[in-house]
């Protein structure tokens, strides 16, 4: 099998875990439909509460939508040795980040709802869950997100966030900040971002650049 083959059926598994654990999610949000509501922890909008709004998933089917038809390739002209360990390492990256966010998803069973980072609407019989990756992470979904990202990305992690930086330090791989997000330009430096772009168009450059 050549480079270019290999790469084809990563990809191909890649998009086919990551649909895979689509339908889990949304499974798990009928499963939440249809239990009681408990109360209200912190700010919670009204589209996470229950009764669930089957609002959101047009909304979240036309969010992807728009962002498939905005992705832009950013093509890196690597040597064969060079794309061959990119390959291995954002593979691994990927794959060990999605298996971790579907081993989340799944020990939280029917615990499983929305949330967000100002509150949580909470099921009238509610139960911590502390067993599986919960008891070694808080947020085991959030650092399987985080390294897939990084895998997708073949080991260099572009965030807007300090917590981006620090999690691909954690990884061992580069990290690039985006000025146009969450925290500042000195602030994600300071996390451990190698460069920050000021604008998009900087971006392929410095990637070049982190890759030489």
């Amino acid at each position: 099998m050549n480079l270019s083959t290999a790469e084809r059926w990563v990809r191909r598994a890649g998009g086919l875990g990551a649909s895979l654990f689509i339908l889990m999610v949304y499974q798990g949000l009928y499963q939440a439909s249809r239990q009681a509501a408990g109360r209200t922890v912190g700010q919670t909008p009204v589209l996470v509460r229950q009764p669930f709004s089957w609002r959101l998933l047009p909304i979240s089917a036309a969010s992807f939508g728009v962002l498939y038809a905005l992705w832009r390739p950013i093509r890196l002209p690597l040597p064969a040795p060079a794309r061959a360990i990119a390959l291995a390492l954002g593979g691994a990256f990927y794959l060990a980040g999605l298996g971790l966010m579907a081993w989340g998803r799944w020990q939280l069973g029917d615990m499983y709802n929305l949330s967000t980072s100002t509150g949580a609407q909470l099921f009238a019989g509610h139960r911590l869950v502390t067993a599986g990756p919960f008891a070694w992470v808080r947020h085991p979904m959030y650092l399987g997100g985080i390294l897939a990202e990084v895998g997708a990305l073949h080991t260099v992690m572009i965030g807007d966030t300090s917590f981006d930086m620090v999690m691909a330090g954690a990884a061992g791989v580069d990290a690039l900040g985006v000025a146009w997000g969450y925290h500042t330009p000195v602030e994600l430096v300071a996390a451990g971002a190698r460069a920050v772009a000021q604008r998009f168009d900087e971006v392929p450059a410095l990637l070049e650049e982190a890759e030489a």
